[in-house]
């Protein structure tokens, strides 16, 4: 192994010392402040050049805050928001992760707690994912005004994602909601250049500069080295960078020779860095099992023998950290190494954006991502940058391997010189010679602009090309996008997602063009479901087909339309013979017709509905229906609470690993085929293709309600991972204005005395659930439902 230094990134001279104590703020503010952070901590430079020299606690225009990681721009970012919000205001922090999002929020409420007891006003935090597995909002929801208690708050803050934000943007009857927006932050801002979800940052950024309320936008990051470019497109605007980081960060570069395995390595030089009593240990490795599989050898190295147990781990002074574990989990974690009791953390590249555990030394193992992408110099350097406690200097490390597709040298001489890649608009053709050409080409891509453009319909209502290449225009790089948006309407309205009025001349979404902007469906997705749905209807009009679908089949359904659903297995002969052992031990009732009817038979008859844009043999359309069929199993049997330890023996897969992913997927997609499964969205082809008269239409809507309610259970099932979900968000729909409702506990609790599903329930009463350790207020409630349910 040879070992290169790649130079220091810093400095370890305060400029000035300024305390918290001096911040120009209100003394209540300034007091929260201290209390948070500490008496003792300094205003860093990145942090005292804007507060005094560039004013930002004062200024109305936008600003570029690009200094390096480590540099305290969580804490301006507070503030910024903070003072709007004590003016009565709404301020925005947009965060790229649900995990760093909740973070964020989590602080946010400590900090407006001591602001309260300080004797300041009392703000509200929201945080706003459309995460359904943790609340009850989707994407399309408009986050509570808070209507009940507006008078006790003088302003709020609300946290979200950026594509939670966009989903809500898209929304008329929300623009209202934005008119008290008066500052939005948008942390780990870089993200406006990544290829999967730039355009939609660009986009989002270019309707709040549409709103006429005088909105700031702040660009949080620290990697973005073109500026300049950046703040000509937002001006007025300021730039706030070339701010040395403090305190300093070593940078060197380990080449692993052939022959030699890097975990022996790195867990030698984690023995060598543990010597020294006050040091800590961050280290990013790609995948989740990868990070569990790390800390485990390392802990079993520091004597630990309960492999894979976290509290055991944590006892030897070692943990892992990655979005797969509950928010419980990751804060026992930060709590443990904040005191001192973890030396160690071991977690994925993923959480790298925004991770907030301060550790002396970082090791990073893995920069190529096999299959999916490298790491490129400014990832690396912000990873690295997580490295340093206070005021003392870190230390960054980063393993290069013969299979890394970058060359020594290059990463070497990229290290020493910290020369991040320039930020390019996701709407705007790559510079690269030859490579747009490609991406043209590219069906992913331009389902990306498809997106966006739906969205842009959604939110202008009718328009012709002029309006909406105007406002494309106005983006930082959409002006190039206008040569392809003919392509792109002509696309949306060969997938019944839009239509050239012939009165008007305006483009205008049709219904299921509207469902799928509404409920943030991607537009390729939405018109695969909307043919299948057409097909069936057209091979039965009466509705028969409908009639027949299970729960099972509606999870086939969301697999075979949506790209997002990935295959959790590769096809093989024991995979086509597992999913038909499945589909016969299912009960008579839950037998899937889909299975019966095509899948067994002719499976491209399926997909010729089910992915419009793609042509397939019968092999390969054979393949992928039973990839389809066997992730639909996995979601089935985790709506139905079976364990994980039976769900990895059935299917093979790390499943607490996927579940989460696979889970969001799965209620995002079932909410949105929950809206769109209704007469209106088929209206015009009922009539015209298939020529049902309107009074025959009747029993078709019948059909759409009852797998309606198919979906709504299943959705309640997945969130909890319980046939009994059902029954808590049928009590939330019964009694909307209820102060509390039962949650999962209350599920546990039955399912641990019997209760499988609502027909056992039917005669119990209250007093026998309180027996069962069920609260009198959740037992009332849940007689009173099975009640009403049955009456």
């Amino acid at each position: 192994m040879d070992k290169f230094f790649c130079g220091n990134s810093g400095t370890n001279e305060k400029i000035n010392g300024k305390n918290l104590s001096e911040l120009p703020v209100e003394e209540f503010l300034k007091l929260a402040f201290i209390n948070f952070f500490g008496d003792d901590i300094d205003l860093r430079p990145a942090q005292d050049l804007a507060i005094s020299q560039y004013k930002i606690l004062e200024s109305k225009e936008n600003i570029i805050l690009s200094t390096p990681t480590n540099s305290g721009k969580s804490l301006l970012c507070y503030l910024m928001a903070l003072r709007e919000a004590i003016q009565g205001k709404r301020a925005i922090i947009v965060e790229p992760l649900r995990v760093l999002a909740q973070e964020k929020a989590e602080e946010l409420e400590q900090i407006c707690s001591l602001i309260k007891l300080h004797g300041g006003p009392k703000i509200r935090i929201v945080l706003t994912t459309g995460d359904y597995r943790i609340s009850d909002d989707f994407m399309e929801d408009c986050p509570s005004e808070g209507s009940k208690t507006r008078n006790k708050f003088s302003g709020e803050i609300v946290v979200a994602t950026p594509e939670r934000l966009d989903a809500i943007s898209r929304i008329v009857e929300y623009m209202v909601w934005f008119e008290r927006v008066s500052i939005v932050c948008i942390d780990e801002a870089h993200l406006i250049g990544d290829h999967h979800r730039g355009a939609t940052l660009e986009l989002l950024i270019t309707f709040l500069r549409t709103i006429e309320s005088n909105l700031q936008i702040i660009l949080l990051s620290a990697t973005i080295s073109n500026c300049e470019e950046l703040a000509e497109w937002l001006q007025p605007c300021q730039v706030i960078n070339n701010v040395p980081r403090y305190p300093s960060l070593e940078k060197w570069l380990y080449r692993i020779d052939e022959g030699e395995e890097v975990n022996a390595v790195l867990t030698k030089e984690v023995q060598r860095v543990l010597e020294k009593d006050d040091t800590s240990i961050l280290i990013f490795v790609y995948r989740t099992s990868w990070a569990e599989g790390l800390a485990n050898l390392i802990a079993e190295q520091r004597g630990n023998k309960k492999r894979g147990n976290l509290k055991a781990t944590i006892e030897y002074g070692v943990a892992w950290y990655h979005a797969g574990m509950s928010s419980s989990s990751r804060m026992l974690v930060k709590k443990a190494l904040l005191k001192g009791d973890i030396r160690v953390v071991v977690s994925t590249t993923a959480l790298a954006w925004g991770i907030n555990l301060p550790t002396t030394h970082v090791y990073i193992r893995d920069i190529t991502f096999p299959g999916v992408k490298e790491l490129d110099t400014g990832e690396l350097i912000q990873m690295m940058g997580r490295a340093g406690r206070g005021d003392r200097p870190g230390v960054g490390t980063i393993f290069h391997r013969k299979t890394d597709k970058i060359d020594y040298n290059e990463l070497e001489t990229r290290l020493c010189n910290e020369s991040y890649p320039r930020l390019v608009s996701q709407l705007s053709p790559p510079e690269q010679e030859g490579y747009y050409c490609s991406r043209r080409d590219d069906n992913r891509y331009l389902g990306r602009l498809a997106n966006q453009i739906l969205g842009v319909l959604h939110r202008m209502g009718p328009s012709d090309q002029k309006d909406i290449e105007n406002f494309l225009s106005s983006s930082w790089g959409g002006k190039h996008l206008v040569s392809e948006l003919d392509a792109l309407l002509k696309n949306l309205c060969r997938w019944k997602l839009a239509y050239l009025s012939e009165t008007n001349g305006k483009y205008e979404l049709t219904s299921l063009g509207k469902t799928a902007a509404r409920y943030y469906l991607p537009s390729n997705t939405a018109a695969n479901m909307g043919q299948l749905i057409r097909d069936l209807l057209q091979d039965d009009p009466s509705g028969s087909h409908l009639r027949e679908l299970k729960m099972i089949d509606i999870l086939i359904i969301l697999s075979l339309t949506s790209d997002e659903m990935k295959s959790i297995s590769r096809y093989s002969k024991a995979l086509e013979d597992q999913v038909t052992l499945y589909m016969e031990s299912l009960p008579i009732s839950e037998k899937s017709y889909l299975y019966r009817r095509w899948i067994a038979g002719d499976a491209v008859a399926l997909l010729g509905s089910a992915r419009i844009d793609n042509k397939f043999t019968d092999i390969e359309a054979k393949k992928l229906v039973y990839q389809c069929t066997h992730r639909a199993m996995l979601l089935y049997d985790l709506s139905k609470g079976i364990s994980f330890s039976n769900l990895e023996a059935r299917y093979h897969v790390k499943v607490e690993e996927l579940e989460e992913k696979l889970r969001d997927n799965a209620l995002w997609l079932l909410h949105a085929l929950e809206n769109i499964l209704g007469v209106r969205n088929f209206y015009y082809h009922l009539r015209a293709i298939c020529e049902i008269e309107p009074e025959d239409i009747q029993p078709i809507d019948r059909s759409f309600k009852m797998l309606s309610r198919q979906i709504f259970a299943l959705l309640a099932n997945l969130r909890f991972r319980s046939t009994l979900g059902e029954l808590i968000r049928g009590i939330k729909r019964v009694y909307p204005n209820a102060n509390r409702y039962p949650g999962e506990g209350t599920i546990r609790k039955l399912e641990e005395n019997g209760i499988s599903g609502l027909g056992d329930l039917v005669k119990r009463n209250s007093n026998d659930l309180v027996k069962m350790g069920i609260e009198r207020r959740y037992a009332d409630l849940i007689v009173g439902y099975i009640l009403k349910r049955r009456s």
